[in-house]
């Protein structure tokens, strides 16, 4: 397929989230496919333990470049983490069909995430049953839903008590710290990561975000409890959600990952399409992630923690045992975000071959 048809289902595939919005992605054009990389000068963080989340990011990106590829009657074959180049995830090919339109391709442009509090009224009649139904379309990947309050409780005091670990632990805190931008002017000038608006920060909570610059400073608020207040923070977000979905795979395997990715825009693409806000909350599974990859990283307290966190886990999803979880995300209903994050153009991102 010629490379301007590719260069618009890239513009689509990028639409993707990413974490911290970092843009953790390559596409190169070359006799008529697309190859997909992972560009890891965007994704050396703790949390991308074996380079897992980034495998979700990319599912993401493929399941738009799928989408996309209906409205344009195409159909997409891909091949998953071929084998030579460790950065390259997938290459696509695409051929002219009687495709149709996949029906959530009009969200693409309009899924967000909202970091707003929900207002926690009860989710609407049907829609737990579509979610589950939309996770279900990709092999592999389930769809567990919690939305009884004492369980929404217990599962909001783990979210929290992850986060708080990300603001005590430094290794995990220099992941974030790049992708914040301190203003809509630096965010407009990069087209990446996090504007302050975005993060929905009360004039308090943006002063003491502003201490992240400083892990001096941040060092002496945790003795104040600095810590314990961004997690309380995410804990009072997670209560405030309708529901809190999590989706899991069988394994560990890199390409269950990337299926995960699939199932993630498609659920959260199906959230948008039922009008429901959306935020991701991974730093839960994250944690389980670099727990079984890369423990070395942890303390002996600090793994004593994260024990403490997924026992949570697997309380409020007791069926949790022999399989993995690959991401969290709270759902509700609320205003429109404050502000969205931008992506880079798709020509730094899209490279042409001869």
């Amino acid at each position: 397929m010629e490379p301007e048809r590719w260069k618009d289902l890239v513009g689509y595939g990028i639409l993707a989230p990413s974490p911290d919005n970092s843009q953790p992605w390559r596409f190169s054009v070359k006799e008529g496919a697309l190859y997909i990389f992972d560009d890891k000068r965007r994704s050396s963080f703790l949390y991308n333990a074996g380079n897992r989340a980034s495998l979700i990011t990319m599912g993401a990106v493929i399941e738009n470049i799928n989408i996309a590829a209906s409205h344009h009657s195409l159909k997409i074959d891909a091949e998953y983490l071929p084998p030579g180049d460790p950065d390259l995830v997938a290459i696509l090919k695409a051929k002219e069909g009687d495709v149709e339109e996949d029906p959530l391709f009009p969200y693409i442009e309009k899924r967000c995430t909202n970091r707003k509090p929900y207002d926690g009224r009860p989710l609407e009649a049907g829609v737990r049953e579509d979610l589950v139904e939309e996770a279900a379309t990709v092999g592999g990947v389930d769809l567990s839903i919690v939305d009884e309050r004492k369980r929404v409780s217990t599962l909001a005091k783990a979210i929290g008590r992850s986060d708080e670990m990300l603001f005590k632990k430094r290794e995990l805190l220099e992941g974030l710290i790049p992708w914040i931008r301190w203003s809509r002017e630096e965010a407009r000038m990069w087209k990446d990561g996090m504007d302050l608006d975005c993060l929905e920060l009360t004039p308090f909570q943006r002063f003491l975000f502003r201490s992240l610059k400083s892990w001096t400073i941040l060092s002496i608020l945790n003795l104040f409890g600095g810590a314990r207040f961004a997690g309380l923070h995410s804990s009072r977000l997670a209560r405030s959600a309708s529901c809190l979905c999590l989706l899991t795979i069988p394994d560990m395997e890199p390409l269950s990952f990337i299926r995960a990715g699939r199932a993630v825009e498609r659920v959260w693409l199906k959230a948008t399409a039922l009008g429901m806000a959306v935020q991701p909350m991974t730093g839960i599974t994250f944690l389980w992630i670099v727990r079984r990859l890369k423990e070395e990283a942890f303390t002996p307290p600090e793994r004593s923690e994260v024990i403490r966190i997924e026992e949570l886990l697997k309380e409020v999803f007791p069926d949790l045992d022999g399989r993995t979880p690959a991401f969290l995300m709270r759902m509700g209903y609320a205003p429109p975000p404050s502000s969205r994050t931008l992506r880079r153009d798709v020509d730094r991102v899209l490279t042409v071959e001869d």
